[in-house]
């Protein structure tokens, strides 16, 4: 066995002498020992992250030659999740690394697609041709089970013949749950359709106003990028009633929703004054002030306008 694997990396390596003698032989040889001693142990005990800042576009494209095809799934699964990796520090949005993600979601691996899809979600839906939308509608259409997230993403390139997909999901009966209906709803509004956007408002204005309203729909409705349901997201922060429970354990007493939904608007909207970091919080030391600063400049700008990606 050992023989064997030695011989393997021996192989691998003489072919990327020839191929990439010039630039990243070593680092692309780090790789192919991890890779191979992924194959060995059957198992990821290594933090890509680490490898990223000396690895390029060369070493990626080896590795997704070399191993796309693989059999092993635990291979393939951290090419994948090197690619990811790759795609999050570099932000080389190249066809070639795209595509080879787009695949991955073919993947009966519930936790990896997650991973793929939290690295195309930070793209620009400009970066994604037609070729690569008619492989996401072909996933989205052979999947075996409802996946929310995917519907998502892909009613996020705003290609027509997504809707003509949804249609075809609902009359097969792919879409009969809640969770479905409301994607489906959703998805279409984020695609300009104004009857969703009104079955949307009207769900919306039948239910409470509390922590799982904040927590479970308010994401969905900022995903719409619609200017009706930001209004009604608007209207929560106009609210000083005291419905939801304070983040702070130590508080007992109940707070208004306002400061959740802006911390969800506020990066959405263009040249909003309150900011927010990269895990959602206010960036401010008082959030009353930046509560009323919001609310005045939501007052004079009624007329904002939402952020595309």
């Amino acid at each position: 066995m050992k023989l064997q694997r030695s011989f393997r990396l021996i192989l691998i390596c003489f072919i990327l002498n020839l191929t990439f003698a010039k630039n990243s032989y070593c680092q692309t040889n780090t790789l192919v020992s991890i890779f191979e001693n992924i194959r060995t142990t059957n198992r990821i005990g290594v933090n890509f992250y680490k490898y990223l800042e000396k690895t390029n576009k060369q070493d990626i494209d080896f590795v997704i030659n070399n191993y796309q095809n693989d059999s092993l799934e635990i291979v393939l699964e951290a090419a994948y999740k090197l690619t990811s990796s790759y795609l999050r520090i570099k932000n080389d949005k190249n066809s070639t690394i795209l595509n080879f993600l787009i695949s991955g979601l073919k993947s009966h691996n519930q936790k990896l697609c997650t991973i793929i899809l939290n690295e195309l979600n930070r793209q620009n839906t400009n970066s994604f041709d037609t070729n690569m939308f008619n492989e996401l509608n072909n996933i989205v259409l052979n999947k075996k089970y409802f996946y929310s997230e995917l519907i998502l993403f892909t009613a996020k390139l705003k290609n027509e013949r997504f809707l003509e997909s949804l249609e075809l999901m609902k009359s097969e009966g792919k879409l009969k749950s809640e969770k479905a209906l409301i994607t489906y709803h959703i998805a279409r509004s984020r695609m300009g359709v104004n009857e969703s956007t009104e079955f949307i408002l009207k769900v919306v204005n039948n239910e409470d106003i509390n922590d799982e309203f904040t927590y479970q729909l308010i994401p969905k409705l900022i995903y719409t990028k619609n200017k009706e349901i930001y209004d009604f997201i608007v209207s929560i922060i106009f609210s000083d009633e005291r419905l939801c429970n304070s983040s702070n354990a130590e508080r007992a007493e109940r707070i208004t929703c306002a400061y959740r939904a802006l911390e969800y608007i506020a990066p959405h909207i263009k040249a909003f004054p309150i900011k927010t970091t990269k895990s959602g919080d206010l960036i401010s030391n008082d959030y009353i002030a930046a509560l009323d600063t919001a609310r005045e400049w939501l007052i004079n700008n009624p007329y904002y306008t939402i952020k595309d990606n």
